[in-house]
């Protein structure tokens, strides 16, 4: 008996009922700190304008010294990131990493590879910067959220190197 054929890249996953693109991006994203405090409803909104990627395991997400454009949100899969040989984190869908180059046009400091197939979504600054101005109340609740994160990091970045 002939092992049934792999399915069509043209019928993968047609028919399998997933949430909407930007809604499952919005409740992910909403479910971290940077939008904590911020209208699901506009969370939505800013989806619906971030980048999709996908990446095959062993793929670069980025390197370090390339210049961040924004952040990204894992949907599914895993995502590394390393400092030359030294592994500093394993993110998972709903995890997200990335987001000085939210801030400044900065080089990346780690590399970013998946260790699985993995989807992934952009929060460019451009696309920040363009929400700010039309909802600079919103805005700036998000970058206070960011300094926050931010703040975090550095903060468990200091006691790792203390200890």
């Amino acid at each position: 008996m002939t092992p049934p054929a792999a399915p069509s890249p043209v019928w993968h996953n047609l028919f399998r009922r997933r949430p909407p693109w930007a809604e499952e991006v919005a409740g992910l994203w909403a479910a971290t700190p940077l939008f904590e405090g911020i209208p699901r409803r506009e969370v939505l909104r800013l989806a619906r304008d971030m980048h999709p990627r996908s990446f095959e395991e062993d793929e670069v997400v980025f390197r370090a010294g390339d210049v961040g454009a924004g952040a990204v949100l894992v949907l599914e899969g895993r995502v590394e990131i390393r400092v030359g040989a030294a592994r500093v984190a394993e993110l998972r869908g709903g995890d997200f990493f990335g987001e000085v180059a939210l801030v400044r046009e900065e080089r990346r400091t780690a590399d970013a590879v998946s260790t699985a197939p993995t989807r992934a979504a952009f929060f460019l600054r451009v696309d920040l910067e363009e929400w700010i101005d039309r909802a600079p109340r919103l805005g700036a609740r998000f970058v206070t959220n960011l300094a926050a994160v931010l703040a975090e990091r550095l903060r468990v970045a200091n006691a790792r190197l203390g200890a």
